[in-house]
């Protein structure tokens, strides 16, 4: 007997916020989404077929261009750390004008943790004194969603210290 949606929504808010377990149950793509989640990381999964399509509907781009294939390529491009999850959203915009997987990984790859070491290094000795909060703002901004912000943090309290 196949699930009631009141029981995969009691399933999903073991693992998603509240919030987006009621923008999923209520949304048209609730069956994509489920298809998403079963390979790759449910809470990206989830942003991309609810806020991420609304930002990007928002902003008049025709999302109906997207298709399954494409939100599986961009998930796939994120396990494998070719691009961060931060870039998600990019790489949806990317695709709906139809820039190859190939382009998008070439523009929004991830960068090196020496790389990123440098820049949040040169970036604190040039903000002595200011909050981390303040400090993670900068480095994210210069960065570009070429890095997550867990590695960003973690670099960013060792370079504090």
């Amino acid at each position: 007997i196949p699930k009631t949606l009141e029981e995969k929504a009691a399933e999903l808010k073991n693992i998603l916020p509240d919030e987006i377990v009621s923008q999923l149950i209520s949304s048209r793509e609730f069956p994509l989404f489920e298809k998403l989640a079963k390979n790759h990381n449910p809470l990206l999964a989830a942003n991309m077929v609810t806020s991420y399509i609304t930002d990007l509907r928002r902003r008049g781009l025709n999302t109906d261009k997207l298709h399954e294939d494409d939100y599986l390529g961009i998930l796939q491009l994120v396990d494998i750390k070719e691009i961060s999850k931060n870039s998600a959203l990019q790489a949806m915009e990317m695709r709906i004008n139809r820039i190859e997987f190939k382009e998008i990984k070439n523009k929004l790859g991830r960068m090196n943790e020496s790389e990123l070491e440098s820049i949040i290094e040169k970036i604190v000795s040039e903000n002595t004194g200011m909050k981390e909060s303040a400090l993670m703002g900068l480095v994210m901004k210069k960065i570009a969603g070429k890095a997550d912000g867990e590695a960003v943090i973690r670099i960013l309290r060792k370079k504090m210290e």
